[in-house]
């Protein structure tokens, strides 16, 4: 009933990430036909590129507009759960198709245009906004995932944990070795006296975590050794059958060579969770924890209100009561504002707590 449950969440998810894509799609497309809609017109109606896009006054509404795309990724990527990010790239993807439209549509209704001319003009339009688009969509994404981190749940991962009847330290001598260090292509994370961690190197396809403790002496009476593992895939983590084939031969791998010391050694899968489990799951996650838990609802209530007043300042100078000028310096006023407030606590990212302490995966 629960893996039922699961399932059906992580599809409601997915029906939930289109839905705020496509609804990010409309809202951007809004501003941008408000903001070059007169010049994209221009452009058709006359058979030129219209110059006037290149002022400081179109500079602005630029940034505004990737603000905007920014600030909606940033704010429907964490306001649900599972957190599933959603991608400034595709918006702006989407966006761009919306402004061709438009500019298709203004080239129908004109007859001083000739086909041919349309068609380079709208071909021209193609090249310069896909360009735009993909190079700031790329930055906005860059900068999305070292905020957010990816998408992932401890039910994303593959998930492995085993009592052997062996000497603790003979497994931490195999874990510790360099040859089974670099075969298995895994750093040590951790060593301590009751516990060791290990995890893959940073450009592996496949990450892997191993952790062993000592025996529990309420629940188990020989030592654990878990495992974790996943591939991931765009933006989120995986439980691939390359994964599940790695994991297991990895556990074959460290049986094996315990067998060879100890031919009596014998492992036996535990069903139930474990502090070494935790450990693994604790370091698999870690990439799927964002900065922005450490960012209190004080500072996290200063920047909505500042951006509010960022968006609300754009109304008198839209009107002309603002010029250009002090326009620009109130937004980067705001910005340093929004920046310094902002840069102290993501700069302090803490590990998630073990599962074992009620942590909830951000």
């Amino acid at each position: 009933m629960a893996e039922t449950y699961r399932e059906i969440w992580k599809h409601a998810s997915t029906l939930r990430l289109f839905v705020l894509t496509f609804l990010g799609i409309v809202i951007q497309s809004i501003i941008v036909l408000a903001a070059f809609g007169a010049s994209i017109k221009t452009t058709m109606e006359t058979g030129s590129l219209a110059t006037n896009v290149l002022t400081l006054e179109y500079v602005v509404y630029t940034t505004i507009n990737l603000g905007v795309v920014f600030g909606y990724s940033l704010i429907t990527s964490v306001s649900f759960y599972p957190k599933r990010r959603v991608s400034p790239f595709l918006i702006m993807i989407g966006t761009t198709s919306l402004m061709l439209a438009f500019a298709m549509n203004i080239s129908a209704q004109t007859e001083t245009v000739t086909t041919s001319q349309r068609a380079l003009l709208l071909f021209t339009l193609a090249i310069v906004y896909f360009m735009i688009m993909t190079m700031f969509s790329w930055v906005l994404s860059l900068v999305l995932y070292h905020i957010l981190g990816l998408n992932g749940m401890p039910e994303d991962l593959e998930k492995q944990s085993f009592s052997i009847t062996a000497d603790y330290q003979r497994i931490r001598e195999l874990l510790t070795d360099r040859y089974f260090l670099r075969d298995n292509e895994l750093n040590i994370e951790e060593n301590r006296k009751e516990l060791i961690v290990l995890t893959s190197h940073r450009n592996t396809d496949i990450h892997i975590s191993v952790a062993a403790i000592p025996q529990e002496k309420k629940e188990h009476e020989h030592p654990i050794v878990a495992i974790a593992g996943y591939e991931i895939k765009y933006d989120s983590l995986a439980n691939t059958g390359a994964v599940r084939r790695r994991v297991s031969r990895l556990r074959n791998d460290i049986v094996g060579e315990l067998q060879k010391v100890d031919p009596n050694a014998k492992a036996t899968t535990l069903v139930d969770e474990n502090d070494a489990l935790y450990s693994v799951m604790d370091n698999a996650l870690e990439v799927t924890s964002s900065p922005l838990r450490n960012v209190s609802r004080r500072i996290i209530a200063s920047i909505v209100g500042l951006g509010i007043l960022a968006g609300a300042l754009y109304i008198p100078f839209h009107y002309g009561s603002i010029d250009l000028g002090t326009f620009v310096v109130a937004l980067v006023s705001i910005a340093s504002v929004i920046v310094t407030l902002t840069v102290p606590a993501l700069k302090e990212r803490k590990r998630p707590r073990s599962a074992s302490g009620g942590d909830i995966y951000f």
